[in-house]
This record gives C-alpha cells, sequence and structure tokens, in this order.
C-alpha cells in the first residue's frame, strides 16, 4: 500500500467517479435479470444447435446469442473498471476530513466493501458521515483503515 497522502489524489475526483459507480450499481443488472439474459443465450444455443450452419435461421440464432452476451459483458466490465478506478484512489489518499467526508463516496465504499447501502460507514467503531470530525490520532487510524480496506478490496479483483 502506497504512503502517498490525501493531498496527492483529489477528492472531488474520487467523488465524480463514486457518483458513476453508483449510476452504473443502479443499472447494474439484477440476479434475476442476470439470469434471465443466460437463460435467453442457453434458449438460443439450443435453437442453433438444431439448424444447419446454412440455414438463415442460424444466423438469426447467432446474432441474438452475442447480442445477449455482450450486453452482459459490456455492463459488468464498465462496473468493474469503475470499482477499480474508485478502489486505487481511495487507497492511495483517502483522508477522513473535509471533502472525502462525503456521502456519495460512503455510499459507493459500502456497495464495493460490503455490498450493502448505507450513508455512512463505520470504521474502527468510527461513524463516518459527512458532518463527522476526528481528533490527529483517530483521523491517522481511521484514514489508514479505510486505506487498507480499499486496498485489500482492490487485490481481491
Amino acid at each position: 500500500m502506497s504512503d502517498r497522502t490525501g493531498e496527492d489524489v483529489d477528492p472531488e475526483d474520487a467523488i465524480a467517479l463514486a457518483e458513476d459507480y453508483l449510476e452504473s450499481h443502479r443499472q447494474e443488472l439484477s440476479a434475476d435479470r442476470e439470469r434471465a439474459l443466460k437463460d435467453k443465450i442457453e434458449k438460443w444455443e439450443g435453437r442453433k444447435d438444431e439448424l444447419e450452419e446454412s440455414d438463415p435461421l442460424y444466423q438469426v440464432a447467432n446474432e441474438r446469442i452475442e447480442e445477449h452476451e455482450a450486453k452482459l459483458e459490456q455492463h459488468q466490465a464498465g462496473t468493474e473498471e469503475l470499482k477499480r478506478d474508485l478502489l486505487k484512489m481511495v487507497s492511495n489518499g483517502f483522508f477522513a476530513t473535509g471533502d472525502w467526508m462525503d456521502v456519495r463516496l460512503f455510499r459507493a465504499l459500502n456497495l464495493m466493501l460490503f455490498d450493502k447501502y448505507s450513508d455512512t460507514l463505520v470504521v474502527q467503531r468510527h461513524v463516518l458521515n459527512e458532518n463527522a470530525e476526528f481528533e490527529n490520532d483517530d483521523l491517522y487510524k481511521i484514514s489508514r483503515a479505510v486505506r487498507e480496506l480499499a486496498s485489500d478490496k482492490l487485490t481481491e479483483l
């Protein structure tokens, strides 16, 4: 993990990424929708298997399969990239004060780290919200703990 300070990473950039991630997550396919797309792919693969390659329907089946696979892959890739970029920023520069104390960032981090929705982030028995203020020792410990959580999650990706 880097020992850089929060001054090296602009919290406004991190918040913009958090907003993009949250929007992407809102649009993310639910488990039911993902299963439905996979079912459609399987259905079209079954249909394709029943056809000769020379049959015009064979090409239609191929196109439908590719279409559904592209939808699935495109969305998953975009969300993961945003997640990776935001986790890098947080692991390199989070500072538990000032502009970093933003509800949009807490929401995104909660989704990434704990797979839950919340406007606050709880770290080492401290509740981080937009109005939280910490003394120097706690400020340092909390900032380092959030960076470490982000760094650990980044290595899991």
